[in-house]
């Protein structure tokens, strides 16, 4: 059996369970970003998954989690923290190729978790994946009240006041601050 995936004929009658520990380089966007650096996964990632067959579409309910090592994005200091994601995904046969709309139309909640499928088997990788990468901050921060890092010498401020003279100004404008006209 490939790793997450789904046989249909499995899950005709019975529920189908998947338990697995699995390395972080086997999601594709994760691993981009583990290579990139942004992210490192200190543990496996664990999935729990349950697939059934409902009328005319299969449901798959998981847990996916894992522990990872994040960059503060105020103060750069690494910090341990815990990735956990419960999702609900509705896999429908693929019917031939979607049709071209030149109106908008209104998804439902259903809509945004569905997935189509071709053949006998589901891979559940890129939703899972998918899954990963959306429980991720996208600025990650050590702590709540991180204080970040000087803007004068650079020290990190959540360990000692570095003494150097902050001014507290609108980066929009600071360009402007010094700028004089002549008339």
């Amino acid at each position: 059996m490939k790793v997450l995936t789904v046989r249909l004929e499995d899950i005709r009658d019975k529920n189908a369970e998947i338990t697995a520990e699995l390395p972080g380089a086997l999601f594709p966007v994760l691993s981009e970003m583990i290579h990139s650096g942004e992210v490192i996964v200190t543990s496996p990632v664990r999935v729990e998954i349950t697939a059934a067959h409902e009328f005319d579409h299969v449901r798959v309910s998981g847990r996916v989690e894992a522990d990872i090592r994040l960059t503060c994005s105020r103060c750069c200091a690494e910090y341990d923290d815990k990735l956990g994601s419960t999702f609900e995904l509705f896999y429908t046969k693929a019917q031939g190729p979607a049709p071209v709309l030149d109106e908008e139309i209104e998804l439902s909640e259903t809509d945004l978790v569905s997935v189509s499928y071709k053949g006998d088997e589901i891979n559940l990788i890129p939703e899972v994946d998918e899954q990963i990468v959306m429980e991720l901050p996208l600025r990650p921060l050590c702590s709540g009240d991180c204080r970040g890092l000087c803007t004068a010498c650079g020290g990190d401020l959540n360990v000692a006041e570095c003494g150097c003279h902050r001014e507290v100004s609108s980066l929009s404008f600071g360009a402007l601050k010094n700028l004089k006209i002549n008339q």
